[in-house]
């Protein structure tokens, strides 16, 4: 009897990519956290509540970081939902710096992850996304433009990612 056999899956999130290999390109996802999020906006949705990112890696690898330790422990989000649920000292996996992946919005998809929504990666923006030189602020602009659009529909960005913020930033400082 042989080694075990692997099936390879094409990702859901990009048509280059699979489950175990990126393609190189950045990408644009979009995490639908769960609607206890809301307790913590005085500004409600009525659609829901999400996380607009990017990624150089592919999306699976990104979610696998998000929920790893960096033991290399991956916790199932469900069970670390439920973790979350304990008072802090007694939670197995604190937001202490034990984490693989530590950016400002990670604990906030860390306590309430609900799934991947390649859904609303809605066009133009659909992956992959080329890395131009001559444009380095494409795919953070894309990022932006597509957390507006979907603000624009009823959803709640929790990571104030939007491109009208940027250009409104970019102008005031000129």
């Amino acid at each position: 009897m042989g080694p075990p056999l692997f099936i390879v899956m094409r990702s859901e999130h990009c048509p280059k990519c699979t489950d175990l290999e990126g393609c190189r390109d950045s990408h644009l996802y979009v995490i639908q956290l769960k609607e206890e999020i809301a307790d913590n906006y005085e500004k409600k949705s009525y659609k829901g509540y999400l996380y607009v990112g990017q990624t150089g890696v592919s999306v699976e690898k990104r979610g696998k970081m998000n929920f790893t330790r960096r033991d290399g422990t991956i916790v199932d989000p469900d069970l670390l939902y439920l973790d979350r649920k304990k008072p802090e000292d007694e939670q197995k996996w604190p937001e202490d710096g034990g984490w693989v992946y530590e950016a400002k919005s990670i604990p906030k998809i860390r306590a309430y992850f609900l799934k991947y929504r390649p859904d609303l990666v809605l066009p133009p923006f659909e992956n992959p996304h080329k890395f131009e030189k001559e444009d380095k602020g494409k795919i953070d602009r894309y990022e932006g433009k597509l957390a507006d659009k979907l603000a624009n529909k009823g959803w709640r960005i929790i990571n104030g990612v939007s491109w009208k913020k940027m250009k409104k930033r970019r102008n005031n400082s000129s």
